[in-house]
């Protein structure tokens, strides 16, 4: 055991668990004169248990008979691990009508999915006569088992004699041979009779036809010696919405788990338990897929949904519904997107020829064209001289113009400052000379200051002017005093004169527009 590898190794416990065998030298033995197919070595393991209960009982005569009947490449299995040596690589001939077997040998040449898994052991104590209620441990084991067996009694009879398989041979040859997933889904529909309607060809086939309707597809492997296994398909897989559910908007396809090509594909879903659904998106294009001998590696998949155990119809609906339109929604995006692309390579190709158009009528113009163009391209050169040289312009000119609103806003900063630092220190609040003077301005904002009722109506001007918001209309406002309005003009009358009391509220208004009418109506004048 210390020189294999660790596939190797997997390889030898699993026959050991099948098998309930304890040699580890004769299964090293014979996996290596099988080139370490585990189906093939259980197959020659169980070849080898039936001749030799065949000997013990029907005696050398038997024994003969039954050895000359078995196949060239088991025979040859049976010598390699008695001597050591590998056995002649005869191809297999099947013959009786056990599909599910026969697919168990053929799987070594068929198409599967291209997994980098080794087998993982699956320990067993029960031998292959067990009881039922011990052989159903392990789904793998039992499903190998069984199409081992199946092997041997193609080779053998009941009694352990030879079986010859001449009229099915010849009646079968007029047609073309069931396949094992057809023949595995006839039998499936034999015992549920409501089964949805699925395809029936082999995995490849189902994702190559999935990506060609664009639809998704619906996967179930089937453990038939699973316990919930009769359940699940008979109350939810068989009923009426969900058949008609699966029908309308999803490829079905149904694989045995005692396929090999179903079994490797299991391992690469990482499939524990059973029942087992989930819902596959074909990814690639369909040119990929030209014939039906492309391999399975290339039927890429993403696993949009999964599910292990029992589940009602009602909730599997709502999940396969909820998948489907997240999955129509990103199909419709992808559309969407390859229509987009295909209107730019159209328009693109379209762009091409009108150049390659115009290149040839460049071609079979005369010399007078030339120099017509000749004198259009300077004069566009002209033109667009003269555009960059009114933008330069009108550059300049911004440049000078926001010069100049910057000095004048500096100046007018200074200015305001100048105002509020000639400003005389405010009264005590409440003395007999302060006045309360409240001012709304024109932006609507309102402030406030206490002068003395022996200051001018000019000191008021300058706190005015000391406002940032006053800065953009310099000295064009007036103040004045609402009940009665009275506009003051007057800068040097003092406050107390005015008569207005301790609490006084002005209104500043805006002489801009005033001056600009007058200017309007002199110009009309």
């Amino acid at each position: 055991m210390e020189s294999l590898t660790d596939e190797e190794r997997e390889k030898v416990l699993m026959m050991q668990s099948v098998s309930n065998s304890h040699d580890t030298a004769h299964c090293i033995s014979l996996l290596r004169s099988c080139d370490w197919r585990v189906d093939d070595a259980l197959a020659t393991h169980f070849a080898i248990d039936a001749a030799a209960g065949g000997n013990t009982t029907a005696g050398s005569e038997s024994a003969t008979t039954t050895t000359a009947s078995v196949s060239p490449r088991t025979m040859s299995a049976i010598q390699a691990a008695s001597a050591g040596s590998p056995p002649v690589s005869t191809p297999p001939r099947h013959t009786g009508s056990d599909p599910l077997a026969a697919s168990t040998i053929r799987s070594s040449a068929a198409a599967s999915p291209s997994v980098a898994t080794p087998l993982s052991s699956s320990p067993s104590t029960s031998s292959v006569s067990s009881t039922p209620a011990s052989a159903s441990k392990g789904w793998f084991g039992r499903g190998l088992v069984s199409s081992s067996l199946g092997v041997v009694k193609r080779m053998f009879g009941a009694g352990g004699s030879a079986a010859p398989a001449t009229a099915a041979a010849s009646s079968s040859s007029s047609s073309r041979p069931q396949t094992a997933q057809e023949s595995f889904i006839a039998s499936l529909r034999a015992q549920y009779p409501n089964l949805p309607e699925c395809n029936t060809g082999s995995y490849t086939d189902a994702v190559r036809a999935a990506k060609t309707n664009r639809r998704l597809l619906f996967l179930y492997l089937h453990c038939a010696s699973h316990d919930d296994t009769d359940t699940f398909v008979r109350e939810t897989l068989c009923h009426e919405s969900m058949r008609n559910f699966l029908r309308e908007h999803f490829e079905v396809w149904i694989g045995s788990i005692k396929h090999t090509e179903v079994y490797r594909l299991s391992i690469m879903l990482g499939v524990a338990s059973f029942p087992f659904i989930a819902l596959l998106a074909p990814q690639g294009s369909a040119s990929l897929y030209s014939s039906s001998a492309a391999p399975a590696s290339s039927a890429s998949v993403a696993v949009v949904f999964r599910h292990t155990g029992l589940i009602s119809s009602e909730a599997l609906l709502s999940q396969l519904l909820l998948r489907k339109e997240t999955y129509e929604q990103i199909e419709g995006n992808l559309e969407a997107q390859r229509v987009a692309e295909q209107a730019e390579v159209e328009q693109a190709r379209t762009l091409r020829e009108q150049q390659d158009q115009e290149y040839m009528e460049s071609l079979l113009m005369d010399q007078g064209m030339k120099e017509a163009q000749e004198r259009e391209a300077r004069e566009m050169e002209e033109l667009a001289r003269q555009t960059r040289e009114a933008e330069a312009k009108a550059a300049e000119d911004r440049r000078r113009h926001e010069e100049e609103e910057a000095r004048r806003k500096e100046e007018a900063e200074l200015e305001r400052q100048a105002k509020a630092a000639t400003l005389p220190p405010e009264p005590t609040a409440g003395g007999p000379a302060a006045v309360n003077i409240s001012i709304r301005l024109p932006t609507g904002k309102k402030v406030q200051r206490r002068f003395r009722d022996t200051d001018h109506l000019s000191t008021v001007h300058s706190f005015v002017q000391s406002q940032e918001d006053m800065a953009s209309l310099g000295e064009q406002y007036n103040i004045l005093s609402n009940f009665p309005r009275t506009i003051h003009s007057d800068p040097n009358v003092e406050i107390g004169s005015l008569k207005l009391g301790k609490q006084i509220l002005f209104l500043v208004e805006s002489t801009v527009e005033e001056e600009d009418d007058e200017d309007e109506e002199g110009m009309d004048q």
